[in-house]
Order: structure tokens, then sequence, then C-alpha cells
């Protein structure tokens, strides 16, 4: 074949009934003739500089494509010119299909490509035989050519801007994987995947390709797409058919049905009643049965949607004040079972667990509060096998009682649905602690070790949604994606999310009621798996500037030999004393001593300062395998032990713990959860529970520590006037220095322990300093450390803000010696209203 002058035109084949599905997760999407000409993509390799062409060189351009089915298939894939004003076109041109156009000749394709698949193609210039090759797939096409003259080649994909080459016919493709060779050799690799605002770089030397109206697939995987919106007369009910791909969202006189591959929105109207409920979502979908589900918290209560005769079989409508508003619930794909747990009603958090046979109606409850702390508001989700449940997050308090400082949590159960067991796997580090509540659902990634879950503050009225990953390994949390806008008010919101395994995405739906009582529902979508904005952000290396790096090497250089220099000078000096690391007591004033730690506290240990822990032989943290039923009754038995000796009667555990059971039920809820208690107690050291004529009462062996005990020791051994009183002031502090009695538990019970507690710890820390017989009063850092301590506990302490302000001021810190005396007047005039009378000058004489 003789010289090409104008086109090597290159047509793949689409059925032209070929359904295109969904768009993949990479590449470039290139705008085509459904977009105005100034909106029409165009990527343009190299820098937009020519690639030179030598005597022996091959010159290769590869890449996937894949043709989307619309309605227009015509334009150009890629164009290339060279510097003989050549221009090498590859184009489809969907006429007849079933052939390649190449210089008037039709060439028909072996392996016609199927619409929807990606495609490989690549174009070939080898200078040294003369020859172009083209090929697609596993056909390939050779032409025999001049490029003897040809000395470099631009590149371009869909329009193109080159001087006297415009073209505005941009192809309707999908462009990924874009690899530049010489001599089979990769040069340059764009994968069209990471990439900056209006350029992408390649993988191998950083090279930058132009881009202009891109839409980049990975931000689908970034970006929720909005897909749907629905205006409903009442509080609606909302499921998602995972299979089929369907959205059911309730009205009145039926549904919509909205089709997530499709666009799609059927609307059906019902005969008969349609289930509503003023106060939470009970509608779900039985993947088994193929069936709506419409739910009740009784036996009896609970509906199927026959779809043939569009009937809710039996539906009647029940007017009932909300009891467990937001559950959370699933279905097991194991045996189509239905669960429940938890919700809020009456001012009660609950952890009842319900469980429902769909078959039978059977239905039985389980009350899970000796485990999972009452709550609403949480996520919960199911494995891919079914048997296994998570539950995380949410927002309740101890007891269930709204009333008693209800808090958000951010632990993960696990329930066995084989044997309802439940298993709590991890509270989320304090480090990822946010005012949130989640989406009713999670989806579980077994592959990955992960979950998903959608947060949002419980708080704001108006506010925005947040993706969450979390590893069940590395109990890492990360946020994903940008955020969806959300109206919280509580019974009247609604959140949830789902996945479509086929369609690979996510799925989110929110709902919440405006001013005139209707429910606003909109759909959003997200590729899977997600991804942050950092993932799919490109920056381009810069090159190194070897002289910035040389400057600090040789300046280090000439340091080190000065240095040399100078320990052969001094090495004839006589040798120098050297003090001693060791910690000093009796340190002047001003210098800060080494800190020092008395205690491990991180194995066989119960602590109290600073929250509730608990640590055992081997030093792992075991705090999270105690429910709040088996923390409560630990730190009873303690506290009344310490107290009196004589322990806390079994009547006083009910009236604290068991306060809603009967006698009989109390007696049994304590018999099982000592039992529990003392084999967890096991684990950390020789540590007994007793009971003598209805008294509990625990003795702890001293190779277990408990910080609480230790500390009432100290202070006892400090009053007492004893020797190694300074000794035992410097343990005290540490043990102060850790935090707060129980700060996380907020009852009236534990009220007066904190109170006596910190009594004492104001007493003897006062006392220690004004006893005139104690030589290390004098020690003004150790002076400001118990001022600290003591201001810690009583903010407007007037003998501490003295203590500290005069030590500071003897340092010779007089400027923070004023700072911290301008802030104690601040607090002082906050706490109780009115003006602090004295001054610095008064406290400092």
């Amino acid at each position: 074949m003789k010289i090409l002058r104008n086109l090597i035109l290159l047509c793949f084949l689409l059925f032209v009934d070929a359904v295109y599905g969904q768009l993949p997760n990479t590449g470039l999407f290139f705008y085509s003739h459904q977009n105005n000409i100034d909106k029409r993509t165009s990527l343009t390799l190299n820098d937009n500089e020519p690639y030179s062409l030598h005597s022996q060189d091959v010159f290769s351009l590869e890449f996937d494509i894949l043709m989307r089915n619309e309605n227009t298939k015509f334009g150009y894939f890629c164009r290339i010119i060279s510097n003989k004003n050549e221009n090498f076109d590859l184009m489809v041109n969907y006429l007849n299909g079933k052939f390649f156009v190449l210089n008037n000749q039709d060439f028909p394709l072996s392996d016609e490509p199927v619409a929807g698949n990606w495609n490989h193609a690549s174009i070939t210039f080898d200078k040294k035989q003369n020859k172009i090759s083209i090929q697609s797939n596993e056909q390939k096409l050779n032409c025999d050519y001049d490029l003897s003259n040809t000395k470099n080649l631009s590149v371009y994909f869909g329009l193109c801007d080159h001087k006297g080459f415009a073209g505005n016919d941009a192809a309707p493709i999908i462009l990924k994987d874009v690899i530049v060779k010489y001599n089979g050799k990769d040069f340059h690799h764009w994968m069209l995947g990471k990439h900056a605002q209006n350029a992408v770089y390649d993988e191998l030397k950083k090279r930058k390709a132009i881009v202009h109206n891109p839409y980049w697939l990975m931000d689908n995987s970034v970006h929720w797409q909005k897909r749907a919106e629905f205006k409903t007369d009442a509080f609606t009910q909302i499921t998602f058919d995972s299979i089929q791909n369907q959205i059911f969202i309730l009205n009145p006189k039926g549904y919509n049905c909205f089709h997530v591959d499709s666009d799609i929105i059927d609307t059906v109207t019902i005969a008969g009643n349609v289930p509503h409920n003023s106060f939470y979502n009970r509608l779900l979908f039985n993947h088994i049965s193929q069936q709506l589900v419409y739910y009740g918290f009784d036996s009896d209560r609970t509906y199927f949607y026959n779809f043939k005769d569009k009937v809710w079989t039996g539906y009647q409508n029940h007017n009932e004040e909300p009891t467990h508003a937001h559950h959370n619930r699933y279905i097991s794909a194991l045996d189509s079972i239905l669960y429940l747990f938890g919700g809020y009603g009456f001012y009660q958090y609950k952890s009842d667990f319900f469980r429902i046979n769909l078959k039978t109606n059977k239905l039985n409850l389980f009350d899970l509060s000796h485990t999972i702390t009452p709550r609403y508001l949480a996520a919960m989700g199911g494995n891919t096998t079914g048997d296994k449940l998570y539950i995380f997050g949410g927002r309740g308090a101890e007891m269930g009682r709204q009333e008693l400082s209800p808090k958000n949590f951010s632990d993960l159960f696990e329930i066995n649905l084989k044997t309802l067991k439940t298993r709590h796997l991890f509270d989320l580090d304090k480090k990822y602690e946010e005012n949130n509540v989640y989406s009713n659902s999670l989806i579980v990634d077994e592959k990955n070790g992960c979950f998903y879950v959608l947060a949002y503050p419980h708080n704001k009225y108006s506010s925005n949604i947040t993706l969450k990953r979390i590893n069940f390994t590395t109990r890492e949390m990360e946020t994903l994606a940008d955020t969806i806008p959300f109206y919280f008010e509580d019974v009247t919101s609604f959140c949830d999310l789902f996945y479509s395994p086929r369609l690979s995405k996510l799925i989110a739906v929110t709902s919440y009621s405006d001013e005139n009582k209707t429910s606003n529902v909109s759909i959003y979508t997200l590729d899977y798996p997600p991804l942050r904005e950092n993932d799919v952000i490109q920056i381009a290396s810069k090159a190194i500037n070897w002289a910035w790096f040389l400057i600090p090497v040789l300046i280090a250089g000439a340091i080190f030999v000065l240095l040399l220099i100078k320990k052969k000078t001094g090495s004839k000096k006589e040798t120098e004393f050297v003090p001693s690391k060791e910690k000093t007591q009796n340190i002047e004033p001003g210098n800060q001593e080494t800190e020092k730690s008395f205690y491990d506290i991180q194995k066989q240990s119960i602590l109290f300062l600073g929250g509730f822990q608990v640590f055992n032989k081997e030093g792992n943290n075991i705090t999270g395998e105690f429910t709040p039923t088996l923390k409560f009754l630990l730190v009873l038995i303690i506290l009344y032990t310490l107290k009196n000796k004589k322990g806390i009667s079994s009547a006083k555990l009910q009236e604290f713990l068991w306060f809603d059971k009967s006698e009989e039920a109390a007696r049994n809820n304590r018999s099982v959860n000592m039992r529990k208690l003392r084999v967890l107690l096991q684990t950390v050291g020789d540590i007994e529970i007793n009971n003598e004529n209805g008294y509990w009462t625990i003795s702890i062996n001293p190779s277990v520590f408990s910080d609480y005990w230790e500390a009432l020791k100290l202070i006892e051994k400090i009053q007492s006037g004893n020797d190694n009183m300074s000794d035992d002031m410097l343990h005290l502090l540490e043990l102060l220095s850790y935090g707060p009695m129980l700060p996380n538990i907020q009852f009236e019970w534990v009220d007066s322990f904190k109170n006596d507690f910190a009594n004492a710890v104001i007493d003897v820390l006062l006392n220690f300093f004004n006893n005139s017989n104690n030589s290390h009063v004098n020690n003004l850092d150790l002076r400001v450390k118990i001022a600290d301590t003591i201001l810690k506990i009583d903010p407007i302490s007037e003998e501490a803000i003295a203590i500290k302000c005069n030590a500071l001021f003897k340092i010779g810190k007089k400027g923070l010696a004023k700072t911290t005396f301008d802030n104690f007047t601040k607090e002082y005039k906050s706490l109780l209203g009115e003006t602090y009378n004295g001054s610095l000058k008064s406290i400092l004489n």
C-alpha cells in the first residue's frame, strides 16, 4: 500500500442494539456531540510539545478506549500531526459498521468489539522500515509509508486546536492507559485516573498532558451524585432492593419506585390502605421472598405487599406513640429472619433486640442492656453470609434514662446470630471523637476488613453528612468523599446507606420533614470503593535543584571539620565534671527536675483517675469487655469497701443498678453479673469478691495496682506526718496528674465519693504546704505543681492562686505570674458572678 496523505480511519464495530451499562470507575470521559463545541473535551500529550522522531526510531502510541452508546457515534479518537503537516486520524465512523475505512478501502474486522467493553488500540510509526501499523484488539493492519522526512509528531485526543488542523468532532469515548513507546520501551504512561485540575501527569517522567473540559470518572468515587428527589405528604417509608437496584418510597396513595441503574421512576397506585407512621421507618425489602415488608413490634403486626394485586395484605392503619424511634433493622440472608435493635421513646433509650421470623411471624424479645448501653441513631449491618450482625455508635444513656446525661458512642459490637452472643469489639480512639450519630445501616467490606457508615451531628438542624470508613483491625476512621446536605430534627429525619453489588455503588437516602409536614427525600450515589479527595489529586514531582542539595552538605562538612579540630585541641585540657542524670530532690528554684514515673499503670491495674480503665496480666486494655453494668458493679464494690470496710449491701446494689426490676429479677441479674465480673477480674490478678451477711466487698492483692486505692493510702500517710512525707507527696502528685476521679460516670451515687476525695486531696496538699517542718516546701517548682493540682479541682481556690503566683514571682517569671492571676480573676467572675477583691500585690505580700 502506497502513500497515506490524509486519513487513517479506524472504526470499531458497535452493535446498534447494545445497551450501554454503568460507567467504569476510572478513565477520562470525553464530552462529545451531546455538548456544544465550547464544552467538548480535549487531551494534548507531552505538554503540547511534539515527540521527536530520529532515523532509526520506532514510535508507538497505544491506549484503551470505550465507545459510549450515544445517538451520534462519529468523531476523532486521536489525531497525530507531523512536521510535514500530515494528519493521521484514528476515528469512528458509524455508517454500516463491521469495517475499517482506510484510504477509501474497507477492511472487515475479525473480532468485533462489544459495546460498553474496553478495547485496546495502537498506532506505530516505524522509521527504520517506513511502515505504519494500526492494531485494534487482536487484529493488526500494516501500511507502507515514507517516514524518511518525518521528524516529529504531535498527539491530540478528542477536540484538536492545532493550527490548520482544528477539529470539533470529539468522539463519544472513555479513554485510559495512554502509553508512548520508543523502540519498544515505555517512555510515557498516562493512566488517566489521578489528575490535577486541568492537567494529568504520566507515571514515568511526570510529563504533563493538558486537558480541557474533563470529566474524570475517578471523581465519581469522591463526589456524591444527586440522582433523584421526591416530596410526599407524610413521614415516608423507604427501602432498597439491592438485586433489582430499586428504591421504594411509600406515599399515601402508593409508592414511587426509583431504578438506580436507569434513573427511571415508576409511580404505582395501591388499592386499600398504605402503611405509614409519623415517627419511624418500618419498611424493608426481603430479598429471599422478593417482598416488601412492613413490620411492627408485635408478633401480629407484620404485613407483606402483593406486587401482582398491588395491595398490602391485611394491613390496617395504627396510630401509636413512638416506642422505638430510630431503631435499627436487618433481614438476614441466611434464614430470612428480621432483627430489630434499640430506639427511643417516652424519654427512654432502648437496648431491646427483636427477632421476628417472617415466615411464621413468631417474635422473640431479648434485653441487651447488660451488654450494650441503650441507644438510638446507631448503625447496624451484617456480613455477607448473614450470620453476624454489627452495631456501631449511636446516642444514649446508662440505664436508658434520658435524664442521666446522654452521650454519643463510638463503640462497635458483634452479635452472633446463631448463638445470639454479643461481643464488644472496640471503642474508637478519642482522637476520632465527634459529636456524631449515624445512618440506620452500615456496609461491611469483609475483603478489606472495614465497614462504611454515614455520620452527621445530632445537635445541628442544618448540617452535612460525611462518609466514614472504619477498619476492624487498626480501629482507624477515615473521612471519604465530599458531603451531603442534611436537615436533622430528631425523629422526623432519616438517613440510610445501601450498597449495590451489581452497580458497584454506595447509595445514600436522606429524608426530613419541613414546616408543612411534607417529607423531602433525596437519593445520592457514589462509585465503590469510595475515595478521599486526596486519593484523586495528582501532584507533579519537581526536578531536584542539586545546588540547594549541595549547600547544606558542604555546610555540614565544614562543621564536622571544625568539631574535629576542636576535639583535638581540647583533649589537652583537664577532664570536666559531668553532673549525674539521676533525678535530684533538692533542686534549685526555677530549674525543671527530670520527670520520673513511679507507677506502671498499664499492667494488672484498675484505674479510676482520669477515667475507668482495666489492664490485665499481659498489659492488654480490657476496659471494653466491661459492660456498663459490670463497670458500675466493680466501681460500687470498690468505693464502698474503701469507705467503711463493710462493703455495699445487696439492697443498695438493686437500688442503684436494678431499680426497675423485681427483687427476684434483680437477684438473678446480680448473680449473673457477679459471675461475669469474677471471671474478668481473674485475668487481671489475685482479686476476690466476697459476700458476708448480704454485704459485698473486694480484696485486691498488692500485685494489682489501683490508683484510687493507692491515692487514699498516700493521703493517710502524708497526714500522719511520716518521715517519707515529701516522697509520698511526689507519688500522690503523679497519681493526681492522671485526671479527675471517674469523670465519665455521672450518677448521684458516685458524686459524694468524688466530693470526699476532692476535699481530702485539697486538705492534704494545703497542709503539706503549710507544714513549717517540711523542708521541701521551699522547692518552688513543687509549690507550683501543688497549686496547679488544687486549681484543677477548685479553679477559684484563693490559697492555691497565692501559692502559685508567689512561686512564679520568686522564680523570676513575673509576667507569667501576672497572666496567671488575671486568668484566675476571670474564672472567679465567671463562676461566682462577682469581681475578685484581691490584687496580685496583696497575694504576693
